[in-house]
């Protein structure tokens, strides 16, 4: 008696209602789909974005790498022209010889070396030549101790070669004889 019970019910039902509620839920399907759709082209455009901007990260960092290095490779020409013009007059002053035209040679050479120095201050380089200081093992490399009583042990006596720091990195430690209190000139 049941099941004729409920083949009963099943007559009486309103199948037009439940028409109207299939095509309702038919039209907000297809708008969900095609929201779906929607978000999926606008995801892949997302993707795609990023995938460039990735791209362009990845080649600015490398063109920057490279700019650091010709940087780094145009100080080391600079320095090694410093050097140089230091090394002429350090020549000047070995020779004993101070006549007029050396005494200009070597204060012109100075006034080059007073302007590199100025310039390279501009751009961040620091030229490390700290003569009757205490030796530093960041900012120095001793190539000879020197016997000295009048200078506290490890003071530097002579800058051989001057320093470089860019930037807080050091691009050159100084190369320096320090005072000792031994007998002898000491070779490391």
């Amino acid at each position: 008696m049941n099941l004729l019970n409920e083949i009963k019910k099943i007559k009486n039902i309103d199948l037009e209602g439940i028409d109207e509620e299939l095509e309702t839920i038919d039209e907000e399907v297809l708008i969900g789909i095609e929201n779906k759709n929607i978000i999926e082209r606008a995801v892949k455009k997302s993707l795609q974005g990023i995938e460039w901007i990735s791209q362009e990260l990845e080649s600015l960092s490398k063109n920057i790498e490279k700019l650091k290095e010709n940087e780094i490779n145009l100080l080391k020409a600079v320095i090694y022209i410093y050097d140089y013009i230091d090394g002429i007059i350090m020549a000047l002053i070995k020779s004993g010889k101070i006549d007029e035209k050396n005494i200009y040679l070597m204060d012109k050479a100075a006034e080059i070396l007073n302007k590199f120095e100025s310039e390279l201050k501009k751009a961040g380089v620091i030229v490390e030549k700290s003569e009757y200081k205490k030796f530093d093992t960041y900012l120095h490399e001793i190539i000879a101790t020197e016997k000295n009583d009048e200078w506290e042990e490890g003071t530097i006596l002579h800058v051989i070669k001057k320093g470089f720091i860019y930037n807080g990195k050091i691009l050159r430690k100084a190369k320096v004889i320090t005072s000792s209190k031994g007998d002898d000139i000491k070779w490391p």
